[in-house]
């Protein structure tokens, strides 16, 4: 009776889905249709699909490789201030009211998980800057001011490195039971180790989230330049790079549910 009635729920959940689904199939459907007759009649035209693609990719190129290293600059000038501040500020708050204000605690952790963020977004951003200013001052035109944002980019990695260190290590002042360096190879796994229940349950639903939100992306994006490449005749690296990355995201997430099963199993 019981199966039976879980049945009934599973069609009734797959009824419900599958419109959904359905729906997403006919959006993507008519996506592929549209991309198709625009690159039809793009063909018919003065100028091809490809001499579109490329005059736009050299536009962008240009256009971002020229204000890469102010861009670079100018998040440099944003992000380190801030930073530094931030942690000064957080410092202060805690050492006058860690045994006065029972809500000290949260708010600097809060402000101390949010320049921890930052820190990694200006990470990508930086070596984003950097690549596509490289990119073009090897291709297009070199520039002073590209050499300058050289040493601009070494420096922003060696800050990024050292107030990550600095705002752990104040956090582990707070919470004497975490352990683990930023400079240590293994300092994920330590630090994952010293967290209570809680804060590890946290740590594997944003795990999960990331892993969906990656996923999803990597199917908008290899569905986006496969159709680039069968209409317009675009290099396969794009759907290439992009398939092996999520190859390696199921990849390494199948092996590790397989190796936490098996050690689940051998500890029952």
């Amino acid at each position: 009776m019981t199966e039976n009635k879980k049945e009934m729920e599973n069609r009734q959940q797959n009824k419900k889905a599958g419109k959904r689904f359905a729906v997403i199939m006919i959006i993507a459907c008519a996506f592929g249709a549209v991309i198709g007759f625009l690159a039809g009649r793009l063909d018919d035209g003065a100028m091809s699909a490809e001499e579109v693609l490329a005059g736009f990719g050299e536009a962008l190129t240009s256009g971002i490789g020229f204000l890469a290293p102010f861009l670079l600059t100018a998040l440099t000038v944003v992000v380190v201030p801030y930073v530094l501040i931030g942690l000064k500020n957080a410092k202060r708050e805690w050492n006058a009211k860690k045994d006065v204000d029972e809500d000290c605690f949260e708010r600097i952790d809060e402000k101390l998980d949010r320049l921890l963020g930052v820190l990694s977004v200006f990470l990508i951003l930086s070596y984003y800057f950097f690549a596509v200013g490289f990119y073009y001052a090897l291709h297009e035109a070199f520039s002073v001011w590209f050499a300058v944002s050289i040493l601009i980019f070494i420096a922003d990695m060696a800050f990024t490195q050292l107030y990550q260190g600095r705002i752990v290590d104040f956090y582990k002042v707070m919470n004497p039971e975490k352990q683990g360096s930023v400079y240590d190879v293994k300092f994920q796994k330590k630090w994952l180790e010293s967290c209570d229940e809680a804060e590890r349950d946290i740590i594997y639903q944003c795990g999960f989230y990331a892993y969906n939100v990656t996923n999803y992306t990597c199917i908008a994006l290899w569905l986006f330049f496969t159709l680039l490449a069968m209409f317009a005749k675009i290099s396969l690296w794009p759907v290439t790079i992009i398939s092996f990355i999520w190859l390696v995201l199921t990849g390494s997430y199948l092996m590790q549910s397989r190796k936490l099963s098996k050690k689940k199993g051998s500890t029952v």
